[in-house]
């Protein structure tokens, strides 16, 4: 059997070349003048939203990843952290009532903060999480669907391909 090459293909077009994201997810990047407009757009062709998004994630090189038992104090939390520097943040679908978090914190601190939804697991969750205020996805697995419905919306997807045993 012919062994797979371990060469890393080229990042796509304005992203550094020092990435570390995996080239799926940088791909998994697609966006238009609306970002809820639904149409389908070339893998090469980046909108300055999307990128943008992408960009800050890159450039902050931390996300806060939000999660508690009671979901109740995390929009103070997201406050505080943006308070002392940490302008990403991702909250995560372990915490009860998740939407309701991303809706306090998108309205609370609205563009002062880049908000993302993590541990989605299928396109309903990855919809909800869109309409209540995230601006990228976090997800556990390759799951195509969730892919292609951030492509739909113009929002950066970072999906999961290994475990850390793997």
């Amino acid at each position: 059997p012919k062994r797979a090459s371990s060469r890393r293909p080229p990042n796509p077009p304005n992203l550094p070349s020092h990435s570390r994201l995996p080239l799926l997810a940088a791909r998994s990047v697609f966006c238009s003048e609306n970002p809820l407009k639904r149409e389908t757009t070339n893998a090469l062709e980046w909108n300055m939203s999307g990128l943008t998004a992408l960009q800050r994630v890159l450039d902050h090189k931390i996300v806060a990843v939000i999660r508690a038992d009671n979901g109740d104090l995390l929009v103070d939390v997201a406050e505080s952290l943006l308070a002392g520097g940490v302008e990403v943040g991702e909250v995560t679908f372990t915490v009860p009532r998740a939407i309701r978090v991303l809706e306090k914190v998108a309205d609370r601190l609205g563009s002062r903060i880049l908000l993302g939804a993590g541990t989605v697991l299928d396109t309903e969750t990855c919809r909800a999480a869109l309409l209540a205020g995230a601006e990228f996805i976090v997800s556990p697995a390759v799951n195509v669907e969730v892919i292609e419905l951030c492509k739909r919306y113009s929002k950066p997807v970072m999906p999961g391909a290994l475990t850390p045993t793997e």
